[in-house]
Parts: C-alpha cells; structure tokens; sequence
C-alpha cells in the first residue's frame, strides 16, 4: 500500500544533517519514547540539549513536490519537514495526543535534523493530524548514530487508517535511501502495556533487545509497571 510512499521519499534531498556540535561526543542515554502516552520525558533540558541554538530553517519546508503522489494512498493530506514556521502545530499535535507537555528545548533539539520528522496535514483544515518525530542518537564517539524513534502521534479521530503505519514505514525508507555510512539502525522505547504501539513496530521488522526495568520510574503518571521495551531495527 505504501510502496509509492518509499519510492517518494527517494527523491528527498539525500544530504543528512550532521548532529549538532553542541552535542558530546560519546553514546547518548535514549531519554524518549515513542506512540506512547505515558512517556518519561525530564522535567528540565538534559546536558545534550540543543537548547537556543537552533540551526536557522527556512520558512515552511514541504518536501518536494513528487511526495505529492502519497495522493493516490491520502488525497487531502500535505507533508511537511519540521521547521519554526510549523513548530506549533507539532506542539498542539502532541498536547492533544500525550499528557506530557514537551518543553519547547525538545523541538529545537529535533529541528536539529529535520529531514527525521515529518508533519501531516489535513489539507481543507490546514490542521496538523499526524507526524513522526526521529532524531539522531550518538552511538560513538567516531560519528556513529542510530535514529531514535521519538514520537509516533496520530489525532484519534485519524487513527486506524494507516496513518501511522505510513509515516514509520517512510522515513524508515527515507534513511535506508539516504544511505548515510555513519547511520547504524533505527531504535525506540515503548511502554511495555502498549500493545498497540509494540506491534505496530513488530510489524515493520523491529526486535524487542530489552526490557529496562524502571524506564519511567521517574514518571509518576505511569501506570504500573514502569517499564519499557527497548527495541531495534536493524539498518
């Protein structure tokens, strides 16, 4: 169903942004998680946030236009990179999909690598109705980087039409495209009650490698068990 969707994103500009100098270089803990309503998220910016120092974008940043043939699989839908221009409609996307309200050093710390997340809209209402948010996680101290899954977010009201399946299956798609030599695998956490979520991952090829007890300890909203999945694509 979405193969004209991988073919599309072939023809995305295939220079991939490097990560940010203002990030160490040495691994990186995984701090986020992704389709998941109950995350851990800290409550101030960690030591490797971007913080102010975004990378100016330009205004409104459609992908080109033969992405446009998704039509054909969603008519009424347009699909943008993350910029500053359509940060906020990410943002209430969000507010409205998880209780966790992201601090604005979240966004700026994925507008790091925008070709990594993809916004969808609705085209008669102009409103954001899905996305997917990836950033790029050092995995050595060489340059090395997995893309880590960090939220996969779809209005209610727009679940259940492959939305969400699309948007993973894309950028997945993307990357492998791109062939950057420094990009490893692609790897999230999932709350281990979200079944929804684990096979929706499961389906596209990830493997469970742990589970890390305590992931969102520090989340009370959590219900119990406060554990998540970690899990692993493998490039």
């Amino acid at each position: 169903m979405f193969a004209q969707m991988q073919r599309s994103w072939a023809a995305i500009a295939g220079t991939t942004t490097s990560a940010s100098n203002s990030q160490p270089e040495q691994p990186l803990r995984p701090t986020f998680t992704p389709l998941d309503s109950t995350r851990r998220v800290n409550s101030s910016p960690s030591s490797d946030s971007l913080g102010s120092n975004t990378p100016s974008q330009p205004r409104n940043t459609p992908l080109p236009s033969r992405i446009e043939s998704l039509a054909d699989v969603f008519p009424s839908i347009r699909l943008e990179h993350i910029s500053p221009s359509n940060v906020r409609s990410l943002q209430e996307l969000n507010d409205q999909c998880f209780p966790i309200k992201y601090e604005m050093w979240f966004y700026n710390r994925i507008m790091a690598n925008p070709q990594l997340t993809v916004l969808c809209f609705d085209k008669p209402s102009n409103k954001c109705i899905g996305a997917i948010m990836g950033r790029k996680e050092l995995a050595t101290v060489t340059g090395v980087y997995d893309v880590y899954i960090s939220t996969v977010a779809v209005l209610p009201s727009e679940r259940g039409k492959g939305l969400a399946s699309g948007l993973l299956e894309t950028l997945i798609s993307k990357c492998k495209n791109d062939a950057d030599p420094k990009m490893r695998d692609f790897v999230l956490h999932v709350h281990v009650v979200n079944q929804t979520a684990r096979n929706l991952y499961l389906k596209q090829g990830f493997q469970l490698v742990e589970t890390v007890k305590g992931y969102y300890r520090e989340n009370p909203a959590v219900p119990e068990p406060r554990d998540a999945f970690f899990l692993r694509l493998r490039k």
